[in-house]
Parts: C-alpha cells; sequence; structure tokens
C-alpha cells in the first residue's frame, strides 16, 4: 500500500477570494486554480468568517446584494469558515501588523491550525509562525 498524502488545510486572505469573485485579471487564474483544487478535494481551504462581511460588502457595490449573496452562497461550496474569536481580535490589536485586518486574517489561521496562508499580500504579513505564499508560488506546490 502506498503512502497517502495528507490534505493540506490553506487559508485563503480575502484578495484570493475577491479575485474569484470579481473575475479580477490577472490573478483570477490562480484563484480559480486553488479553488478547483479544493473541488477536486485535492485541499481543504478556509477562510474566516469576517471575510464574508467583507467579500458581500465589496461585490455588493459592484453587483448588488443579490449577486453578492449568490457569490458568497456559491463560495460555501468551496470554502470552509473559520470563526474570528475574541482571542484573536484582541491579539490583533495588540499585534505589530499595520493592517488590523490583515492580522485578524493571519491569527484567524494561526488559531486554527492552517497549514500555509495564501494571499497577493505577502508584505503585510510580517511575522512567520505559517507559511505564506502568493497563490501562484502555492500553485506550484501541486
Amino acid at each position: 500500500m502506498g503512502k497517502t498524502r495528507e490534505m493540506k488545510k490553506i487559508f485563503l486572505d480575502t484578495d484570493v477570494i475577491l479575485d474569484f469573485i470579481m473575475k479580477r485579471e490577472p490573478f483570477h487564474l490562480a484563484s480559480s486554480s486553488i479553488l478547483e483544487l479544493a473541488k477536486q478535494d485535492a485541499v481543504k481551504v478556509y477562510a474566516s468568517a469576517s471575510c464574508f462581511t467583507n467579500l458581500y460588502y465589496v461585490f455588493r457595490k459592484i453587483a448588488g446584494g443579490n449577486k453578492a449573496k449568490q457569490a458568497i452562497s456559491s463560495m460555501l461550496l468551496y470554502l470552509n469558515i473559520l470563526d474570528v474569536s475574541g482571542h484573536v481580535i484582541k491579539i490583533s490589536l495588540e499585534s505589530s501588523f499595520s493592517d488590523f485586518e490583515d492580522a485578524v486574517q493571519y491569527y484567524t489561521a494561526i488559531n486554527n491550525k492552517m497549514d500555509i496562508l495564501v494571499t497577493r499580500n505577502i508584505s503585510d504579513y510580517i511575522l512567520d509562525d505559517i507559511p505564506v505564499m502568493l497563490p501562484e508560488e502555492f500553485l506550484k506546490t501541486f
């Protein structure tokens, strides 16, 4: 019997998900490819609960409330939602991150023992308790 490869737990930053939903070029292909891996059960993909409020807020302005809700509903087929705890909010406020949202994403990923955090803004993630990769870098690991 061969060894089975343990499924990686991938945390997606809000921007990567927005790239997919909004079909933002040149980033859409990479975000779409990651979600396709999730669809094929090659990886488990996660996002924070707070990510979804941000997705709705941004996409609603462009496409309207109903389309924003439909887009989020379709994302739930691929994404697992992680709670944002009071502890995560507190450590994010006290952290050295300049962007509070990035801190919340980072500490949610850490708190839930994610294997990799995928973002387009690597320089925003100043700590190294978890590997942080661009979507294209992550895809090269498959």
